[in-house]
């Protein structure tokens, strides 16, 4: 189970509604879905309200299994149904390291500008929280290496 911030939080700083807030909130927290998603079983025996309320991560997740025995990392499947949630434009990373690395520090949900809040994914602390990626990523430019 992970972190992250209140549904009353969510709600303020993102300007959702409390429904779509408290849903959100339960996609960072609710265990039950991951104990059915993460099983090694066909995806039509998954609760289908995966499919009813998450459509694009429902076609996603299917299109995965279909050609590949790995999965998806657990955060990546809840970021991609946050950003439906929230009507971004997708999910990307962020890393303080421009080389390669094999996981990247943060994930956040594009909203389409770099300093417009969003949610947000620590690695380190495997927490979320709420942001904007553009604070961040001028952190990691103003550190003395």
């Amino acid at each position: 189970m992970f972190n992250g911030p209140s549904a009353a939080k969510l709600k303020e700083r993102l300007g959702l509604m409390l429904s779509e807030a408290r849903r959100c909130k339960a996609v960072m927290s609710y265990d039950e879905y991951w104990s059915l998603i993460l099983q090694d079983r066909s995806y039509d025996a998954v609760d289908p309200t995966l499919m009813e309320i998450f459509p694009a991560t429902y076609k996603w997740v299917r299109s995965w299994r279909s050609y590949s025995r790995n999965w998806q990392s657990e955060v990546e499947v809840r970021m991609s149904m946050l950003d439906e949630l929230i009507g971004g434009s997708g999910v990307e990373a962020l890393s303080e390291d421009q080389g390669f690395q094999a996981w990247p520090d943060y994930s956040y949900v594009n909203m389409g500008d770099t300093y417009t809040t969003t949610i947000m994914f620590n690695y380190d602390t495997q927490k979320f929280f709420v942001s904007d990626w553009g604070t961040i990523a001028e952190r990691f430019s103003s550190q003395d290496y």
